[in-house]
């Protein structure tokens, strides 16, 4: 028996029974366990450890893995194939795929969190098999992948672009007849990597790591080599990318699960031969039960019953069943009380684990309704009651957690596989206290009439409160939020808005979406008073024409979305930008302070200041065109993506493409804080026409006499 009687220093310290002191070295968060000899952590160094407090395993990142893989490689495959580098979207990139829609599998017996063939897209080469070991606390390399610098398919290996498929239009003649017009099969006998979703199990009866996605294949435990059989539903071959959610059923010696396939019903509850792959449907429960995205099966500990849970487009809120292996009956329960979740792609895998101290689930989320980005949930499967619950924000939210989140009940400890950049894409832990984390609060009541209230008239002040969900703003409307408060977006943003022309004035949001205020097919949009933050964009519009004016708003801490694609403001190819009086400050995911793509735009007594923050460029006119920026103030971020301020038709452009383009520069600050900085980067020629006093500060100036 421990008792925790305080920190000291960077070390947990606790006294057992006899009095003797035990600690858990923890630096900077980080945990560095203490070993016995045959290599596992020392159980009493772990539970030193605080309770329900996730702490990240020293050794555990996925680019301290990235380097092992690499290491198996001749010299010449690492640098023509990426394999020495760890950025986002370069071919063999461990980190990018095994976040890419992998959900991984649990080796009970090994106590073992295994991925397989993770990825797919730009990944497609890391088709090989690796675990994190959660008693020796280390990353173990069960199957290297295959070698991306062989002989003859080199390049169309790296170049493979499907989440699923090898590209056999690539391939010599005697290969394609391998398998499909896309095959899965590369040349040298081994899987591709494709996004598992849930499509990965166990195959205890003969010791297996298996998967059935696009076709049935394990790997054998005991060989290392692979079985492969092609996976059939009544003759047809399943559907190559779908998102599959099975099980291995040991009872019954079957797959079971939501398994997708080409010619039939799109959702179907089936068993499969394990050796053979051949299939059968068993019943409607997937139809009722499944539907839009995400989904869980999982075992109830100690029973023969399968818990079904997932989100559906049909309802309000999830449902839930429990199928019995045994009896090979389900019963259909209610919704789940409380805690609805969001279904979209960010929650294709929801991450659930039973932690039996607690006699509940806990479930991790990416997306929720009630506005938070990321959330912890305690669901009970009897009751059907969900509670959201105050927990440890770490380890950092990120979608595709799946079955990389696990219980491990010889340490009693909860263990995920999580990140959102190198630094944080690592290995947690957390020792499970007897009791779990407090309930949250209950929230204000939410007002449900947002909409009813602006489809009422042109011209709305919308009653103060709270409100949840997007608004849309199709007939010409002029809404004044003052005094709302918006949480919960279902949509692209707050308020979306065509048609038209709209005016949005006095919007105030916070909580996370896609953004602000979202405008497509409309003439003109008219932005005031906007107060936003934690928006993947703040304001954006289409390439529809027309005119978006932006004025005395302020839009801040732009994140989340896909790497360098958002921005604080982003104007599509339209007619004309205006902006002024805005405040454009930081942007954490290597967007730009503000882009645009109209053939005229106009930044007018505006601050645009990248903080401390990781944008990209502070202005961004991939079009070139007509640009003026008077009495304002531009600060780069000494960690910005790019040394050049602006950059002028470097990006893509589809119709408002100016060849030519004019920058008016009128008593404006400039000031870059990163070494060798640039004022421009431009692929064609720019006029620059400099009036009144400009002022440039670690910058070359561009103008004559400043």
């Amino acid at each position: 028996m421990y008792k925790l009687i305080g920190w000291l220093g960077l070390m947990s310290v606790l006294i057992n029974a006899t009095g003797v002191a035990w600690s858990a070295t923890i630096l900077e968060g980080v945990y560095h366990p203490k070993r016995l000899s045959d290599g596992t952590i020392d159980p009493k160094d772990f539970a030193s450890l605080p309770e329900n407090t996730w702490v990240r395993i020293a050794g555990s990142s996925y680019g301290a893995l990235q380097n092992e893989v690499v290491g198996s490689f001749n010299e010449a495959s690492g640098k023509a194939y990426g394999w020495n580098q760890l950025n986002v979207g370069v071919a063999g990139n461990i980190p990018n795929a095994v976040n890419g829609w992998t959900g991984g599998l649990w080796d009970e017996k090994r106590q073992r969190i295994v991925l397989m063939n993770p990825g797919g897209h730009t990944n497609g080469i890391v088709n090989g098999a690796w675990a994190w070991d959660v008693l020796h606390g280390e990353w173990r390399i069960i199957r290297p992948p295959s070698d991306p610098a062989q002989p003859r398919w080199s390049d169309a290996y790296r170049k493979t672009h499907s989440t699923t498929n090898y590209p056999s239009d690539d391939l010599p003649d005697e290969i394609k007849a391998i398998g499909h017009p896309f095959t899965d099969i590369l040349p040298d006998g081994t899987p591709t990597a494709r996004h598992q979703y849930f499509g990965e199990f166990h195959d205890t009866t003969r010791d297996r790591y298996c998967s059935s996605r696009v076709s049935l294949w394990c790997l054998d435990l005991t060989t290392l080599e692979y079985d492969l059989n092609t996976y059939k539903a009544d003759g047809v071959p399943f559907w190559p990318d779908v998102p599959q959610i099975v099980i291995y059923d040991e009872i019954n010696d079957q797959i079971r699960g939501l398994l997708m396939w080409r010619d039939g019903e799109y959702y179907d509850w089936r068993t499969a031969d394990p050796v053979t792959g051949a299939t059968q449907k068993i019943g409607a429960m997937v139809s009722e039960v499944f539907g839009g995205r995400g989904g869980t099966l999982e075992r109830i500990p100690g029973t023969s019953q399968v818990l079904a849970l997932s989100g559906t487009e049909r309802y309000d809120c999830e449902r839930y069943s429990v199928y019995d292996l045994r009896t090979g009956e389900y019963e259909i329960r209610n919704q789940l009380v409380n805690g609805c979740l969001s279904y979209d792609w960010r929650n294709e895998l929801p991450g659930i684990a039973y932690v039996p101290q607690w006699g509940k689930w806990l479930r991790r989320m990416t997306r929720l309704i009630d506005g938070e980005r990321c959330g912890w949930y305690l669901f009970d499967h009897e009751t059907g009651k969900q509670t959201k619950i105050n927990f440890d924000p770490n380890p950092t939210c990120v979608p595709f957690i799946g079955r990389k989140l696990r219980y491990s009940q010889p340490l009693g400890a909860l263990v995920v596989l999580a990140g959102s950049d190198l630094k944080h894409e690592a290995v947690w832990m957390m020792r499970v206290g007897e009791s779990p984390p407090a309930a949250v609060a209950a929230p204000a009541a939410v007002r449900l009439d947002l909409q009813k209230q602006i489809d009422a008239s042109e011209s709305v002040v919308v009653q103060p409160g709270n409100y949840a969900g997007t608004v849309r703003l199709v007939a010409p409307r002029d809404v004044d939020f003052a005094g709302v408060v918006i949480s919960g977006a279902t949509g692209n943003g707050y308020v979306e808005a065509a048609g038209g022309p709209h005016k949005v004035r006095n919007l105030t949001v916070t909580q996370p979406a896609r953004s602000a205020v979202w405008t497509m097919h409309t003439p003109r949009v008219t932005v005031e008073g906007l107060q936003a933050s934690n928006q993947q964009f703040g304001v954006i519009s289409s390439n529809d024409g027309g005119e978006l004016t932006i004025h005395d708003s302020t839009i801040r801490d732009g994140k989340g979305g896909e790497y360098g694609r958002t921005h604080n403001v982003y104007a599509g190819e339209i007619d004309r930008l205006n902006v002024r009086r805005l405040q454009s400050l930081g942007h954490h995911n290597a967007g730009h302070l503000l882009k645009s793509r109209a053939a005229e735009s106009l930044i007018d007594d505006s601050v645009l200041d990248g903080l401390e923050s990781h944008h990209s460029r502070i202005l961004d006119f991939p079009c070139g065109g007509k640009i003026s920026i008077s009495d304002s103030k531009m600060r780069q971020s000494p960690k910005s993506d790019n040394n050049d301020l602006i950059a002028i038709g470097v990006e893509s452009c589809r119709r408002n493409v100016f060849k030519a383009s004019i920058l008016t520069l009128e008593n404006t600050t400039w000031i870059a804080t990163r070494p060798n900085a640039r004022f421009l980067s431009a692929k064609h020629p720019v006029e620059i026409v400099c009036k009144g006093t400009n002022r440039f500060d670690g910058v070359a100036s561009p103008c004559p006499g400043s």
